[in-house]
């Protein structure tokens, strides 16, 4: 068990359970981290009654959400056997993190990829978990974590691309006889307790089920209603470069260099030779000849050039 914590839409954090044996995953969004123990105190009676199992060990981080007099002796009184990992050593508890980034990773890629605001994100995790779930893990031999949990193959006909644009068939006893049949929604993935649809009603912008719809996959609805933007995750771990920021908000074009003209000749001719200043006159020298100057000889084209 572990908490993460993404901080939008009045649920600050949420609280990840881990199965050690099949990988299968549960995911629960809280507003506070004193919320752990009602998670966990209910977590235990559901699997009581889906599995007929007890849980037997508990392993999480040394925080103080965990490691306190109310969740110590909820474990006296189950006979569970709880286990921190010490001080500064993630490592030991190294699976449940692993699967916190597992699970930020797909969070944050389904909202980038649908250009959905952050105040989403609670959808983007239940969409994050069911995937994670379906999807087979090597570190189970290639199973799925719902084939390992439930003994059956997962179904795959109703996955749907998550904040796509589709159109749900509006009961005829809510609406005018002249009004529209459908409205545009985004998909925001599975509800947990009915076999339908989350839709996002963009005109009214609210929250709906509904089980008859037309998808569109291919369109994103927010990608058109606003441009992408750089919001701020506070669940990345890494923070942004300045750098990649200013870029990206800039998004500056670079020039475009001049297309070099090719050349029909090996040989191109030099540039011309600024002229000379006049040289002035040389006053007769007594003892200069009479002859006329000798006439200068035609220079040569190829004098002139250079390879």
């Amino acid at each position: 068990m572990d908490i993460s914590s993404p901080k939008y839409m009045g649920h600050q954090y949420y609280s990840l359970f881990l199965d050690d044996f099949t990988n299968f995953l549960w995911t629960y969004p809280i507003q506070n981290k004193s919320q752990a123990l009602n998670i966990f105190t209910e977590f235990p009676k559901y699997i009581s009654t889906q599995f007929t199992k007890a849980i037997k060990t508990f392993q999480c981080d040394n925080g103080k959400e965990y490691d306190n007099h109310l969740f110590r002796r909820h474990f006296l009184e189950h006979d569970i056997h709880f286990r921190f990992s010490c001080l500064h050593t993630s490592s030991q508890n190294g699976k449940a993190e692993r699967k916190i980034k597992t699970i930020n990773n797909i969070v944050r890629t389904l909202l980038l990829h649908a250009s959905l605001p952050p105040s989403f994100w609670h959808h983007a995790l239940s969409m994050a978990t069911y995937l994670h779930n379906i999807l087979p893990s090597k570190a189970n031999h290639n199973l799925t974590p719902t084939l390992s949990l439930y003994l059956r193959h997962p179904s795959y006909t109703e996955l749907r691309t998550f904040g796509c644009l589709y159109y749900p068939h509006l009961p005829t006893s809510h609406i005018h006889k002249l009004d529209a049949r459908s409205t545009p929604c985004v998909f925001l993935g599975y509800p947990s307790h009915h076999r339908g649809y989350k839709c996002y009603d963009l005109s009214t912008k609210k929250f709906f089920i509904s089980r008859h719809v037309t998808f569109h996959k291919s369109i994103y609805p927010f990608k058109e209603l606003q441009p992408p933007s750089l919001h701020s995750y506070t669940f990345l771990d890494t923070p942004i470069s300045p750098y990649i920021t200013h870029h990206l908000h800039s998004n500056p074009t670079p020039p475009t260099a001049p297309t070099p003209t090719p050349s029909t000749s090996p040989i191109q001719p030099s540039p011309p030779t600024p002229p000379s200043p006049p040289t002035p006159p040389t006053p007769p020298s007594p003892h200069a000849s009479s002859l006329p100057p000798p006439t200068p000889l035609p220079t040569s084209p190829q004098m002139r050039t250079r390879a």
